[in-house]
């Protein structure tokens, strides 16, 4: 059953909450994925597709309540297969 936009924006409010908690860390991709309660997860294409559509949501909710994105992708420097997700507000 499809997911209403309402309820889109219920989850995306209620990530936002927990992902101010975190303000100035540099997260791994498993830390992140706790946070975002995907971790559970197994396929890792699906995982990741679901990775995308969150951070873009929360960061579009979060633009337009401040202005700027709150979810940042940083390449790791050693291994550029790889990203940190940096939360600011």
């Amino acid at each position: 059953m499809p997911v209403s936009i309402e309820e889109d924006e219920k989850e995306d409010e209620s990530l936002l909450d927990k992902l101010l908690e975190h303000d100035g860390k540099k997260l791994t991709t498993e830390e992140f994925d706790q946070i975002l309660g995907i971790h559970e997860i197994t396929n890792f294409d699906s995982k990741r597709i679901k990775r995308a559509r969150l951070i873009k949501g929360i960061n579009l909710l979060y633009e337009e309540k401040k202005g700027i994105g709150l979810i940042t992708r940083i390449k790791n420097p050693e291994d550029k297969r790889f990203v940190y997700y940096q939360i600011r507000f």
